[in-house]
């Protein structure tokens, strides 16, 4: 008994009283999850009127894992595909005159690295390549859900590539 009145006396004197005495109350944090939209994006523009992308991919590496993703059959705003897995991968259709792909990725964020190199490539279904280029990856730490996100991590690539395709 002792003891827990001496516990509670150096509880009291450690954390403090409100007004009327009572000792502070933990406070609790209520986070509902959000998600995190973290990897890479980068926008690329391809050649031609889009009447060549059916049966056409984008190729999305980054390092050496590398993702096919079909393009749409026809070139309309927003019209996309995508794949998942570990290495996930979309392409999406952000502007048509000139038509601009928005290609995006996305992974476990402890794989990310500063550094890490993203080479995309449009083809046409008979393999003639519409555009593309090499980017390196520099991650910024996003927390779309404040004090409650684990780790997430975004990549927005430069417009322009290092090395064109």
């Amino acid at each position: 008994m002792r003891l827990a009145v001496l516990g509670l006396l150096v509880a009291v004197a450690f954390l403090g009283c409100d007004r009327e005495g009572t000792p502070p109350q933990p406070t609790t944090v209520d986070c509902a999850p959000v998600g995190c939209s973290g990897g890479a994006i980068v926008d690329v523009t391809v050649t031609g009127d889009g009447s060549d992308f059916p049966d056409g991919a984008t190729r999305v590496c980054r390092n050496a894992a590398c993702r096919d993703v079909p393009l749409p059959q026809v070139p309309t705003l927003g019209a996309g595909q995508s794949v998942t897995g570990v290495f996930g991968a979309s392409v999406g259709v952000k502007a048509l005159d000139p038509i601009v792909l928005e290609v995006g990725t996305y992974d476990d964020p402890h794989l990310y690295v500063d550094g890490d190199v993203y080479i995309v490539t449009v083809t046409s279904g008979s393999g003639q390549v519409l555009g593309g280029g090499r980017w390196t990856a520099r991650y910024t730490e996003l927390l779309p859900d404040g004090i409650c996100s684990g780790l997430c991590l975004k990549a927005e690539l430069d417009p322009a590539p290092i090395e064109p395709r």
